[in-house]
């Protein structure tokens, strides 16, 4: 089979993990996967018109359309444009447990919706989508025991925001060695032009008021603002140690030989909720494949 996958994708671990995690099993079981990447247009105007002139350049020889982007990222007459010349459309909601309402407006476009998370299937129903519910997964030709020498404390890997570093302050402050690599958020360096301004803000706040899990997201938020605490990693901690985000390669290491690897499965601030949404992450898998 082969597959065209239109994905922004900057030079960071944080968004090339899909190469790892679903390309290189594609690859390995036959499949051609072949990446058009929006990072290299001024705006989306641009980036959907260069995709439609690069299918008509490979004469429309692909069996498969998949992406994972937002509604203003892929238009409605670019998936009809696609679908019109024979290849079937797939479309991959990652995040769709906390915001459906990104991709809602394109979904019912694509032949099949790919839900990562089963609570906000209604709402894609709703729509007229047709979907699959297939949850997180590892890979296993890439995260496999790598077992040396233990490294005797807690490790985390992934961007530290939020209330994660409210958990984290936890253990360090009662004296328990903690290793974190990557410590602060990863950055979105967008070069594709993307206007952002307050209508904006209010119409995702809206979005999120319209189902249960969004409300509980912003209950955290409003819980957060109200505790008026300063939510950040305590640096000057001793049992603090701060480290770079780590190459996939070195994450195997890592997961297979601290003592204990932290997951942290609350989503953004509903940690400080009595019942708090949880949400699978790629480490959920990761960390017992490796042996953690």
């Amino acid at each position: 089979m082969k597959i065209l996958y239109y994905l922004l994708e900057n030079e960071n671990f944080m968004y090339q993990w899909q190469r790892i995690h679903i390309f290189d099993e594609l690859e390995k079981n036959g499949h051609k996967v072949i990446v058009f990447n929006i990072k290299n247009y001024l705006d989306f105007d641009q980036s959907n018109e260069a995709l439609l002139r690069f299918l008509k350049k490979e004469n429309h020889q692909f069996d498969l359309f998949i992406t994972g982007v937002s509604s203003n990222k892929i238009y409605r007459d670019s998936i009809s444009y696609i679908k019109e010349n024979g290849i079937a459309t797939l479309l991959i909601c990652f995040d769709n447990l906390h915001a459906p309402y990104d991709q809602l407006e394109i979904a019912p476009s694509f032949d099949l919706v790919w839900l990562t998370s089963k609570e906000t299937e209604g709402l894609f129903i709703k729509k007229g989508c047709r979907t699959v519910f297939l949850p997180y997964a590892a890979n296993p030709f890439k995260f496999q025991p790598n077992f040396k020498s233990e490294i005797q404390n807690i490790g985390f890997i992934g961007s530290v925001y939020g209330t994660r570093s409210l958990k984290i302050n936890k253990l360090i402050d009662s004296g328990i060695e903690c290793s974190v690599y990557g410590t602060k958020k990863t950055s979105y360096i967008n070069t594709v032009k993307e206007k952002i301004n307050y209508l904006d803000k209010i119409n995702s706040f809206i979005d999120l008021a319209r189902f249960d899990i969004g409300r509980k997201v912003i209950l955290g938020v409003l819980k957060s603002k109200l505790m008026n605490s300063d939510i950040s990693l305590n640096t000057s901690d001793p049992n603090l140690n701060q480290y770079p985000s780590v190459p996939f390669d070195k994450m195997n290491y890592l997961y297979s030989n601290h003592s204990i690897c932290l997951g942290i499965s609350e989503l953004r601030n509903t940690y400080l909720l009595r019942n708090p949404v949880h949400k699978l992450h790629l480490r959920t898998f990761e960390v017992p494949m490796c042996g953690g």
